[in-house]
């Protein structure tokens, strides 16, 4: 069953590890606090000198991912709990409450709006928030995890009233790119969801996993790894939905047909491929003695245009089975309801008897 934790107070040292085993966790701000060991000990031992709120405050911890949800008073803790288990079961056997069944069976003009809100260029930001409350029962989105690994949004939501998980890259943050956190943040929502046999959602775009040394120090392969081992781990029904751009391995971790997706669907504005038409670029002007010529430049622009027209169009996608259809934005609410009907029964009869398998930690 959910199990939750709300902190009202100085959570520290073996404490901590009491709610950091729930499902849940939920603090209020300036008055919630969870470490291991406090400053005045770190001070002793270390000489680092720390405030409380630096060491163990809500938001900190929240960026940290071990508080899920930062609220402003106790009251609004309640509140979230409340909103929370509202989708959510009872315990593991039985299925999430079913709310308003059958609401809006006809396109309208929130469905409409669908149709131009992505920007014309790939390269502009727009807020995935604008999408998510478009595309689910009555513009209702709980988010999950917020303030950590903000390169995916991670939350409840309900098609034909039934609870859905939905995984979402974030556009306005870091285009989109998935770090560390955003891998950790996504395989734990995956996981509980699938543990409660919650279905999934994946709402794509993303350029691919974010490059750097840093993310390579900090363990961005066995993270992702664990991304991608949540994915495949999870056998609720998966529907995906490309927005826009879906390369690389980002592609492959983001509901993709061959990780056992049930159902993929992309947009017109989709861009799927191995790796954007920028990067593939970069590759073919390294075999000019002068990338910055003009005639280097003018190959530069053309090859870019053509990779985005022929190549990594959702069509080509769909002709190679990765994508089930290329939808208009505005059938994306009814599809989804359609999608989930069909696979509201799924059954797994190739399901493996063990105990469990090793997720990369």
């Amino acid at each position: 069953m959910p199990q939750i934790s709300i902190i009202l107070g100085k959570c520290a040292g073996g404490a901590v590890y009491s709610p950091i085993q729930t499902d849940l966790v939920v603090a209020v701000r300036d008055q919630g606090y969870m470490f291991v060991t406090g400053p005045d000990v770190i001070k002793d031992v270390t000489g680092e000198d720390v405030s409380l709120d630096e060491l163990g405050g809500a938001d900190h911890q929240a960026s940290y991912g071990n508080i899920h949800q930062v609220v402003e008073s106790e009251a609004a803790a309640y509140q979230y709990v409340r909103d929370f288990l509202s989708f959510l079961p009872s315990n593991c056997f039985d299925k999430p409450p079913v709310v308003n069944p059958g609401l809006e069976p006809e396109i309208t003009g929130h469905d409409l709006e669908l149709d131009s809100i992505v920007p014309d260029s790939d390269n502009m930001a727009y807020d995935m928030h604008e999408v998510l409350l478009r595309i689910f029962d009555d513009g209702d989105f709980l988010d999950v995890a917020a303030q950590a690994g903000q390169a995916i949004i991670t939350g409840y939501a309900r098609v034909d009233g039934r609870t859905v998980g939905v995984v979402a890259n974030q556009p306005m943050h870091m285009s989109g790119a998935i770090d560390n956190e955003a891998s950790d943040k996504a395989a734990r929502f995956i996981r509980f969801s699938d543990a409660f046999d919650i279905p999934l959602v994946f709402v794509v775009d993303t350029p691919g996993f974010l490059p750097g040394v840093e993310q390579e120090k900090n363990g961005i392969i066995k993270r992702g790894g664990r991304f991608l081992y949540a994915v495949v781990e999870a056998d609720v029904p998966k529907v995906t939905i490309t927005i826009r751009k879906s390369y690389g391995g980002a592609y492959a971790v983001m509901g993709s047909k061959q990780l056992t997706a049930d159902l993929n669907f992309a947009w017109p504005t989709a861009r799927i491929a191995v790796i954007g038409a920028d990067g593939a670029a970069q590759l073919l002007m390294k075999r000019f003695p002068d990338p910055n010529a003009p005639e280097a430049q003018a190959i530069r622009k053309s090859f870019v245009e053509n990779y985005n027209l022929n190549m990594a169009i959702p069509w080509i996608a769909a002709e190679r089975g990765f994508i089930d259809a290329v939808i208009d934005p505005h059938e994306t609410r009814l599809l989804l309801r359609k999608s989930m009907h069909l696979l509201r029964d799924k059954q797994l009869w190739w399901r493996v008897g063990r105990k469990h398998g090793l997720i990369p930690v």
